[in-house]
């Protein structure tokens, strides 16, 4: 569930994962590793990145490609997503729509759990930064908590279920019968 926000870049998304090439891309495979060693989960992140200027397929499967290069070799799978794409295909896989983010954090404050919502960024000056909008206690306690803001209830039921059996220490939350929380923009 660790993942990592690339740096914003005007250059697109490709120079986003260019960054993570060195000492970056290291740094993440071993927060990876360790998360793995402490609670037993697979070897597997996310990076995000995010640029509105080209939502083409063609641009899209650029990013993938870079990304499968550069972390070409890590002991752990690693798959780049422009968060910029998902209202392009979210209403046609989810049934929901989904508003464009303007942001990797807004992305990220949609999420299915609380515990899939923290993230870590490089900044240019080489600092890392922490994005977790509902805390780290959840993640820490393995405890996976809905997020009501856009995933239908059977995203979750689903992604939970598979949770359960590959990890079945984590304490999973019901989702309410509540509707969900839709978005208009966020930012």
């Amino acid at each position: 569930m660790p993942f990592a926000a690339a740096p914003h870049s005007a250059a697109g998304p490709l120079a986003a994962v260019r960054p993570l090439t060195e000492s970056t891309c290291a740094e993440l495979h071993r927060l990876v590793a360790l998360w793995a060693r402490w609670y037993g989960l697979g070897r597997h992140g996310d990076v995000f990145c995010f640029d509105g200027g080209d939502l083409s397929w063609e641009a899209e499967d650029a990013v993938i490609k870079a990304g499968r290069d550069v972390f070409a070799g890590q002991p752990a799978e690693v798959e780049i997503r422009n968060e910029a794409w998902v209202h392009l295909w979210y209403e046609d896989k989810f049934k929901v729509a989904c508003p464009p983010y303007e942001s990797t954090e807004a992305a990220i404050d949609s999420f299915t759990a609380t515990t899939c919502c923290p993230g870590v960024r490089v900044e240019t000056d080489g600092r890392w930064r922490v994005y977790a909008p509902h805390g780290l206690s959840d993640v820490f306690n393995l405890v996976v908590r809905p997020n009501p803001v856009l995933a239908p209830r059977s995203v979750y039921e689903a992604k939970t279920a598979q949770w359960r059996e590959q990890w079945p220490e984590f304490t999973v939350l019901e989702r309410p019968a509540a509707s969900i929380t839709t978005i208009s923009s966020v930012g």
